[in-house]
């Protein structure tokens, strides 16, 4: 039995020194695999609302629900009005279409709501609402929490103004 230990451990000590050859050569490196398709950009929780027409007002109010005042406080506020005689949707506060008014925007919490208001004023006086409100065919309200960066996106030249820039921008629905 002692014959058989000993030449048990003889083998392997001949195992682990025999081996002493040179490395073989390195094999060849694997190909890249193909670059995937980009994603689409999210909108990084921007938020988009649009309202239906409503009747001609000197002043009309649109109502975003569970809007808080810290909401506001840390967002920007957008809003855009399209008209009966066009199609484009135009900046409020801005020109209302054709109209000799132009239109003013302003908004506030009213209980745990976002309302946003567009008064009326003719342009030639300020003080005074238009003599014929103009209807609005409709009505969209664009929240840009401060986290989507919008100094970024107006330092590379987005135009807040144009609306159909600001939805590209946030890949907002057209």
């Amino acid at each position: 039995m002692k014959h058989v230990l000993m030449m048990a451990l003889a083998a392997g000590a001949l195992l682990f020194t025999a081996c002493g050859g040179t490395p073989g050569p390195t094999g060849a490196n694997g190909t890249n695999g193909t670059n995937g398709t980009n994603g689409t950009n999210g909108n990084a929780n921007v938020q988009q609302y649009t309202f239906g027409a409503r009747a001609a007002n000197t002043t009309i109010a649109f109502t975003i629900p569970n809007f808080t005042q810290a909401q506001l406080d840390s967002s920007t506020i957008l809003a855009y009005a399209t008209y009966p005689s066009s199609a484009a949707k135009y900046p409020v506060p801005g020109t209302i279409f054709n109209s000799g008014c132009y239109a003013s925007g302003f908004q506030g919490i009213s209980g745990a709501n976002l309302a946003v208001y567009v008064q009326q004023v003719r342009s030639t006086d300020l003080a005074a609402f238009c003599a014929s409100p103009t209807a609005l065919t409709s009505f969209t309200v664009i929240v840009i929490p401060n986290s989507s960066n919008v100094t970024l996106a107006k330092t590379s030249g987005l135009n807040l103004n144009d609306y159909n820039a600001v939805r590209k921008y946030y890949n907002l629905p057209g």
